[in-house]
């Protein structure tokens, strides 16, 4: 009868969960004391985490029947004691958890690289989950929609096209501004802008909304040799104007030309409208002139106007 070899246990712990095993002095020095919890899958050194109790040895020998023999009878396999071998799997030991630790398959050297490969695995996919997340609707608001691509580059080329159109008629009104000014209806607009970029716009004339009435020429009371003449000039224009140069010629009775005389505003106007520079719309102004007489063939005269560019 020969003695079988039988397995010393000892009991070592997770330190990341706490699980105790049974653990065979073979299964440490397999991987110099590497490792794998059954519980938690971290790897551990078995040998710095052991406790100090150890598992009994079960210690029995088995008769090895000899081929001759009839009195020996069978055991009762319920009644044999396991055996345990060097590759027996490790269980927790009463009152521990019933799991299971696993011998670790690589090098001790290898453990840590094993490990920062999951995490960084881990890491990328958390990155990845954030940025499919991140601004979808707009990520996927002109790559899977072409008609709203479409849509937009319309929109933007008829901005800029509308703003460059703008732009461009802003500068044509301001450098034809002294002439479109003049534009009764424009000239509103005119006058606002140029008390804001504070410039000058040319006054508005029409000299034709100008009328003469009731012209009458006649001698002067006072002195001898000379003319008074008397007349009322109105500007019918809706707007106020520059005053204009008078004319008053004389022909004689076949229409030829005999005298002529121009008035400014400064030689014709008196009283409270001397010096004023504009002609107001739709009042009468009446006018008093002193002229030289120019002779007994002068029997027609006529009043002019003219746009004055003093």
């Amino acid at each position: 009868m020969t003695a079988l070899r039988v397995a010393r246990l000892s009991v070592t712990q997770c330190p990341h969960c706490s699980t105790s095993f049974r653990v065979t002095q073979a299964q440490i020095e397999a991987a110099n004391g590497a490792v794998r919890c059954g519980s938690c899958l971290q790897v551990f050194d078995a040998r710095k985490h052991m406790e100090n109790k150890e598992a009994a040895s079960s210690e029995a020998t088995i008769a090895e029947q000899s081929p001759v023999s009839e009195n020996i009878q069978p055991k009762d396999p319920k009644n044999t004691p396991p055996s345990f071998d060097e590759t027996t799997v490790i269980e927790s030991e009463k009152p521990f958890n019933h799991s299971r630790i696993i011998i670790n398959e690589v090098e001790p050297e290898f453990a840590n690289t094993e490990e920062k490969i999951i995490k960084k695995d881990e890491a990328q996919n958390e990155i990845h989950s954030v940025l499919n997340h991140l601004n979808q609707d707009d990520i996927h608001f002109f790559e899977n929609n072409p008609k709203k691509r479409k849509w937009k580059k319309i929109i933007l080329s008829g901005s800029a096209i509308i703003f460059l159109t703008v732009l461009l008629l802003l500068q044509y009104a301001w450098f034809q501004r002294g002439h479109l000014s003049l534009n009764t209806t424009l000239r509103p607009s005119y006058n606002i802008a140029c008390q804001l970029l504070t410039c000058d716009l040319p006054p508005l004339v029409d000299i034709k909304a100008i009328k003469s009435l009731q012209l009458l020429v006649r001698s002067h009371p006072d002195a001898p040799n000379a003319l008074l003449v008397d007349t009322v000039i109105i500007n019918s224009a809706i707007h106020p104007q520059p005053y204009p140069v008078l004319h008053l010629s004389f022909t004689d009775i076949n229409g030829n030309l005999v005298a002529n005389r121009a008035f400014t505003s400064k030689e014709y106007l008196g009283g409270e409208l001397a010096g004023t520079k504009e002609m107001p719309s739709s009042r009468p102004i009446r006018l008093n002139l002193e002229i030289i007489d120019p002779g007994q063939e002068a029997v027609n005269y006529a009043l002019t106007f003219s746009k004055d560019v003093s």
